[in-house]
């Protein structure tokens, strides 16, 4: 996804686990790294340690109408300002929560190029056909206007009210919960026989980059009910929004 769809989702994320929300730069951080097979070298829970690592040196905030989406190389570094560099557990949140949005538009691999995420197949398990409750009106509006700065604003406004409802059915849920969440999804989604496995591996490596034990710890039991809805609302509204581009 986007810059400013990741920053959004980030955004919301970290005021409802009561993070700063200064941190929302961290929803970017996979895109770091250069372009070349950027989607493989840095889309990884297994290199969380590299994506933090390049935060520290390069991060920076700017206005978020003047993020590009393209590469922190277009930046103008005298302007950056630091971000809380030391709250690895926000960090970990942002991973996660960008690695979760890019399972809609793109082939993406978070657990290794063996467990590869097709948003052809997301999108066809999530069956976006059209349910009892009618058609979305936002995504009606969409189809009467041009391609124009108006319908990215109507874009985000359709994906800033689903994450909010997101935030709220997630309101219950601890920050070490939702990042388990997010990692059992992306892992059911990767490989249905292998997700357990997936999920383990991945869950021990965010422990050991965080020293929190709570994430081996965390509820996944409602993982399916607080994500479907959102997954499929999200999903419908890319899908729709990409005959467009």
């Amino acid at each position: 996804m986007d810059w400013r769809s990741h920053r959004l989702f980030g955004s919301t994320l970290l005021e409802i686990t009561g993070k700063d929300k200064s941190n929302e730069s961290w929803s970017v951080s996979p895109n770091l790294d250069r372009k070349f097979l950027r989607r493989y070298r840095r889309h990884k829970f297994s290199v969380i340690d590299d994506i933090y690592t390049d935060g520290i040196r390069y991060f920076q905030s700017v206005p978020e109408e003047k993020i590009p989406d393209e590469s922190y190389e277009e930046l103008d570094y005298s302007k950056r300002e630091k971000v809380c560099i030391l709250d690895k557990d926000a960090v970990v949140l942002c991973v996660a929560s960008h690695l979760y949005l890019d399972m809609f538009n793109g082939c993406l691999a978070p657990f290794g190029i063996l467990y590869p995420i097709f948003p052809g197949v997301v999108m066809k398990d999530l069956d976006l056909s059209e349910n009892e409750d009618g058609p979305n009106i936002l995504v009606e509006e969409l189809r009467k206007i041009s391609i124009t700065e108006k319908l990215a604003v109507r874009f985000y406004g359709a994906s800033n009210q689903i994450m909010q409802e997101f935030a709220k059915d997630m309101s219950g849920f601890s920050l070490e919960d939702i990042v388990s969440i997010f990692v059992y999804r992306l892992a059911t989604h990767a490989n249905m026989d292998k997700r357990e496995m997936l999920y383990r591996k991945t869950m021990s490596h965010i422990y050991t980059f965080t020293g929190n034990d709570r994430y081996m710890k965390a509820n996944i039991r409602s993982e399916k009910d607080a994500c479907m809805k959102f997954e499929h609302s999200y999903a419908k509204i890319v899908d729709k929004f990409s005959e467009f581009m």
